[in-house]
């Protein structure tokens, strides 16, 4: 008796929540953020940015709200907003990112790239990627890997070659050999139009198809192969010392390991052709974040002036060097903003020299307390700082603040260039310290350490980049006006032909009518009937027809350019475009009439299977 009324019961209860299944969906809220800012950043890259998101573990320091941008956003007045710095990871490197190399993230295991994609779909209210990578490539990237990555094949890539003297050669002749012919003689100091020449008289060479220019330094010449040899797996030249007099003379093929330390700021081909491969790797995430969402804007950050000894070159070298690798992300910023769908929404931010010109230089400290809320106080006096704070003079005058963006077509973007002085580091009280002595730290971190490579900002250097971003290029898009949210205000198991939507702007606008709006429906006849604005215009009301349209419904923005803020004017997100498709979606669950008479029969059978349970239990 027992197993025929549960079974009853059973069969009674699937016929309810059949019926419940209809008429009844529920779209869970998202989980509001503990400390109810809105995430408008999204920080990607590489350990400066990642330090900039959460800092070392707290193992150096803590931030006082989380991240750089969370300490200063509130005292510049954009405490409602927030960033996001999963998408930061330090040590990373170009190449990881733009072969969409798998890795764990919050959504499971997937490339790197749609990592970025996703985090900017589940918060459609980011609007700014700050972008910084490069910095390892240049340190411990491999030439030869990036070659491959840049021309999509595999090949020697011994079409670069350098030619080299030792530092005792004086004088004499050489001859270079090119599978098996030989060059007529080549006076030592010889031009590179000598050089390539003479190369070019070999017939398995020919004119026109190899290139020789001065390398600047060490080496002395750089080949390139060309025309009818480029693209091929060219062998190595080889060279005859027999005639020069107190050295030897070498070709090498260009397979160092990084185009940094090897050219040291000598502007050498190498250098360039190592950077350009760099930067074609880069484009391909800048673009690929950019086509996620048109409201986006990316801004490609790069570094400072580091600690005084990078693997043994002098600070002038080391400037040079960094500030040519930013000049690379300009040149990109230009090739990415002249695609018109990208215009208005690359930028370049132009830091070097920003340390020296915030708390002047030189500039060392003490300690105050302690890690993980490691506080330093100055302890350089003005009278000896050779630049002043924040422009003020010393001893020496002062320096400028590295140059802002001027605009799109300006052949001159940034002046100045860079800021500061090159012939200095970064001042001590703005560089970490210390960083990869312990043995918990990162592993790369304490192979850095052990070069005394001290590379990254301490978390004061680090609020100060964040600062100048926000003031350079994040203010004014966080005051334009922007659609926050899209939300249904109708219970799912309405039966009212009308719904409501509640559309969120950052602040108040006007402009905002019928032909501002769409609905996101695959079928139906539902239409829009009303728009109004709540109290502070802030807010719009979105009234929907339903008609007879049954399932998912949505609403969306459309950025024609009517809608603009009250106050100063501003159009919806700015020059970019504001359209928004990313919010809640409402769900039909009353049955149209026409359904009505199955859904009866369905909750009669399923009463009736109950009711007849019982009655056969108790006979």
């Amino acid at each position: 008796m027992f197993g025929i009324r549960t079974r009853g019961v059973a069969c009674g209860l699937l016929f309810l929540l059949l019926i419940l299944g209809l008429l009844w969906t529920v779209n869970a809220p998202a989980a509001e953020k503990a400390d109810n800012t809105i995430p408008r950043i999204l920080l990607v890259g590489d350990s400066w940015p990642a330090f900039m998101s959460s800092g070392i573990s707290g193992a150096f320091w803590q931030y006082d709200h989380g991240s750089a941008f969370r300490d200063i956003l509130p005292e510049m007045g954009y405490g409602q907003w927030s960033d996001i710095g999963d998408t930061a990871v330090a040590g990373s490197m170009i190449t990881q990112w733009s072969t969409n190399e798998p890795t764990g993230t919050p959504f499971g295991i997937i490339g790197k790239l749609e990592w970025i994609r996703r985090e900017l779909m589940a918060h459609p209210t980011i609007d700014i990627v700050h972008l910084g990578l490069g910095g390892n490539d240049y340190i411990r990237g491999d030439f030869q890997q990036f070659v491959y990555y840049t021309l999509d094949e595999i090949y020697i890539p011994f079409e670069w070659q350098t030619i080299s003297f030792d530092a005792t050669t004086t004088s004499g002749t050489f001859r270079l050999i090119f599978q098996g012919q030989t060059t007529a003689p080549i006076a030592f100091g010889a031009t590179s139009a000598v050089v390539q020449s003479a190369l070019e008289a070999l017939p398995n060479i020919g004119v026109g198809n190899i290139k020789v220019e001065d390398a600047r330094g060490l080496p002395t010449y750089f080949c390139a192969f060309q025309g009818i040899l480029a693209n091929t797996a060219v062998p190595m030249m080889t060279a005859d010392s027999s005639a020069l007099t107190g050295g030897a003379v070498t070709v090498n093929g260009v397979l160092f390991d990084h185009g940094w330390k090897e050219t040291w700021g000598t502007e050498s081909p190498a250098e360039y052709a190592f950077a350009y491969a760099i930067a074609a790797q880069l484009q391909i995430i800048v673009e690929y974040t950019l086509d996620s969402r048109p409201d986006v804007r990316v801004v490609l950050t790069d570094y400072d002036y580091l600690d005084a000894q990078i693997a043994g070159a002098d600070v002038l070298a080391v400037n040079t060097n960094l500030a040519n690798s930013g000049h690379i992300k300009l040149e990109l910023m230009n090739t990415i903003i002249a695609k018109t769908q990208y215009a208005h929404r690359c930028f370049f931010l132009n830091t070097y020299g920003l340390m020296q010109w915030w708390f002047g230089y030189p500039c060392n400290f003490e300690l105050t307390s302690v890690a993980p809320n490691e506080v330093r106080k100055q302890t350089t006096l003005p009278e000896e700082q050779y630049y002043g704070p924040q422009g003020t003079p010393g001893t020496m005058g002062t320096i400028s603040l590295p140059g802002n963006y001027i605009g799109e077509g300006n052949p001159n973007n940034y002046v100045p260039w860079t800021g500061g002085d090159l012939n200095y580091a970064g001042p001590a009280i703005s560089i970490l310290y210390n960083f990869g002595k312990s043995a918990n730290d990162p592993q790369w971190a304490r192979e850095l350490a052990a070069k005394g490579n001290n590379i990254h900002l301490h978390k004061e250097g680090y609020k100060v980049f964040a600062r100048f971003a926000v003031e350079t290029y994040y203010g004014a898009w966080l005051d334009l006006p922007k659609v926050l949210s899209v939300k249904p205000l109708t219970s799912p198991l309405t039966k009212a032909e009308a719904i409501e939507f509640e559309v969120t702007f950052s602040e108040a606008v006007h402009g905002v009518d019928i032909s501002d709006f769409s609905l996101l429906t695959a079928n139906g006849d539902a239409s829009i009937e009303d728009v109004n604005p709540t109290k502070d215009a802030s807010t719009y009301i979105v009234t929907v027809n339903l008609g007879t349209t049954f399932g998912t419904i949505g609403l969306a923005v459309n950025d024609n350019g009517s809608i603009t803020a009250i106050d100063d004017g501003s159009p919806l997100a700015g020059d970019v475009d504001g359209s928004f498709i990313y919010g809640e979606k409402f769900t039909r669950a009353t049955l149209p009439v026409a359904a009505w008479p199955s859904a009866f029969a369905l909750l009669f059978a399923a009463l009736w299977a109950i009711r007849r349970t019982y009655s056969d239990a108790r006979q």
